[in-house]
C-alpha cells in the first residue's frame, strides 16, 4: 500500500468548494504513534467491529416519479450510475423503501397496498402503485449494483386496520393498530416481501413501524407502543415469518435516540428477542446522541444497529448546517456499531413551497452524492471495501480511529 496514489476531492462546509479535485497524495511510510499528522485515518488491525451493510437513501413516491418521468433517459442513466455504479459512481449499497405513503409522497397520493375495507384475506392486495415508478428505479439500481440491499418500512398499514380508520397518524384520535387486525397486518408484511421478491427485489430487512411514537396529523403514521410492538412481533409477525420461511431481518423501534428504553424493552422480551435481529434509529433529537446505539449494543451484543433515516428540514436550513449535520451521521454512526446509514431528504431550501415537506425529488439524491463523494468518500470506500462481505480467505478486519 505504501506509495499507492490516492485521489482527493474536497467539499467544504461553507460550500465554497464542492467536489473539487485536489493534488494526488501517496501513502507514506509507516509512522509511529507520536508522528501522526493532524489529519489522518489510523488503521489498527486485529480488532473486529461490525461488518458494514452500506450507505444510501430512499426511492420515495416523489423522487422515483421525478427520476423516471421527468429526467431524460441520458440524465437518468447519468444520475443512477453516479449513485450505484462501482466504476462510474459511489456504489450506494443500502436502500430503505417505504411501504406505501410517506411524508415524502406527492400531493394527493397517499396509499397503502390494500385500501379495500374489511378485506381480511387481503385478496385485493397489490403493489401496482409501486410498479409505476419506485420498482423500476429499484430494478435499475440493482442492475448497476447487484449487491444492493433493500429494507422496507411502513408509515401506515391499511387505514381500516387502524383505530382512526385513516392513513394519517392522527385525525380526531391518534392511530393504533386494531388488535383484531394484528393477524391481517402480519400477513400484509409477508405479502409485501413476497411481492417485491417476485419482481426481483429481495428484501434484506424491515421494521414494523416508522417512528412508532409519533402520530402526524398531515401525513401517514401510526402509534405503536413498545408493549404493542412486543405483542405484534412475538405472537403474530415473528411466527408467521418463520412459518412462511421468510429470512428477512426484522428490526425493532425505528425512532429517535432519546427513547432507548423502547428497543431495550423489546429486546428484553424473550419471545420478541428471538425474532428481532437488531434496532433501527433516527437522530431527530438533541436529548441523546449516536452513542445510544453503543449502549443498546452493549446490552445486547448479538443484535445489530442501523441508522435508517437522517434527513434535513427547517431545523438545518443552510448549506453549512445541513452539510455538517449529515457528516456527523456518516462518521458517528459507524463508530457506534451502526451497520448502515440512510439519508432520506435534503434541507428545506431545496423544497418547492407548494409541495412543502413533500418535494425531496432528485435533489436529495444529488445532495447525498455530494456529501458521500466528498470528504467522506474515502471513509465510505474503506468501510465498504474492507468490511462489506469480505473474502474469508483474505480478510483484514480494521479499527478506524477518526482524527477529523
Amino acid at each position: 500500500m505504501i506509495g499507492n496514489p490516492v485521489e482527493c476531492y474536497l467539499t467544504t462546509a461553507d460550500g465554497a468548494s464542492k467536489l473539487q479535485q485536489q493534488p494526488t497524495i501517496y501513502f507514506d511510510k509507516q509512522r509511529t504513534t507520536n508522528d501522526v499528522p493532524p489529519y489522518c485515518i489510523l488503521f489498527l488491525s486485529g480488532i473486529q467491529f461490525q461488518q458494514m451493510d452500506g450507505f444510501g437513501g430512499s426511492f420515495t413516491d416523489f423522487s422515483s416519479y421525478l427520476i423516471l418521468k421527468v429526467l431524460s433517459e441520458s440524465s437518468r442513466q447519468q444520475l443512477m450510475q453516479s449513485l450505484f455504479s462501482k466504476t462510474n459512481g459511489i456504489q450506494l449499497g443500502f436502500i430503505r423503501q417505504p411501504m406505501g405513503a410517506t411524508d415524502f409522497s406527492r400531493m394527493g397520493n397517499a396509499y397503502t397496498y390494500d385500501e379495500t375495507e374489511g378485506d381480511s384475506s387481503l385478496s385485493n392486495f397489490s403493489i401496482n402503485k409501486d410498479k409505476e415508478n419506485i420498482i423500476p428505479c429499484l430494478q435499475l439500481a440493482k442492475q448497476m449494483n447487484p449487491q444492493l440491499l433493500v429494507m422496507l418500512t411502513p408509515w401506515s398499514v391499511p387505514s381500516w386496520c387502524k383505530t382512526n380508520n385513516s392513513i394519517l397518524g392522527t385525525t380526531n384520535v391518534e392511530a393504533h393498530l386494531k388488535p383484531e387486525c394484528y393477524p391481517i397486518v402480519a400477513n400484509y408484511f409477508i405479502k409485501t416481501i413476497q411481492a417485491y421478491s417476485s419482481v426481483g427485489i429481495p428484501i434484506y430487512a424491515m421494521t414494523v413501524q416508522n417512528e412508532p411514537l409519533y402520530a402526524p396529523t398531515n401525513y401517514a403514521g401510526c402509534i405503536m407502543t413498545s408493549q404493542e410492538q412486543i405483542n405484534f412481533i412475538s405472537n403474530y409477525l415473528g411466527p408467521l415469518m418463520k412459518q412462511s420461511s421468510i429470512s428477512t431481518k426484522l428490526l425493532c423501534f425505528d425512532h429517535n435516540f432519546d427513547h432507548a428504553e423502547y428497543p431495550l424493552q423489546v429486546l428484553s422480551d424473550g419471545k420478541a428477542n428471538a425474532f428481532v435481529s437488531g434496532t433501527a434509529f433516527h437522530p431527530y433529537t438533541t436529548e441523546a446522541g449516536h452513542d445510544v446505539m453503543s449502549m443498546v449494543h452493549d446490552a445486547f451484543p448479538d443484535k445489530e444497529m442501523y441508522l435508517t433515516e437522517a434527513s434535513g428540514g427547517n431545523w438545518i436550513p443552510q448549506w453549512e448546517s445541513a452539510f455538517l449535520d449529515q457528516m456527523q451521521h456518516m462518521i458517528r454512526a459507524p463508530r457506534n456499531w451502526c451497520k448502515a446509514v440512510v439519508c432520506i431528504t435534503p434541507s428545506k431550501t431545496l423544497v418547492f413551497s407548494h409541495f412543502e415537506h413533500s418535494y425531496i425529488g432528485i435533489l436529495h439524491w444529488i445532495l447525498m452524492e455530494a456529501l458521500v463523494s466528498s470528504i467522506t468518500r474515502a471513509i465510505v470506500e474503506v468501510l465498504l471495501l474492507l468490511t462489506h462481505k469480505p473474502n474469508k480467505s483474505n480478510t483484514m478486519w480494521i479499527t478506524i480511529q477518526w482524527v477529523i
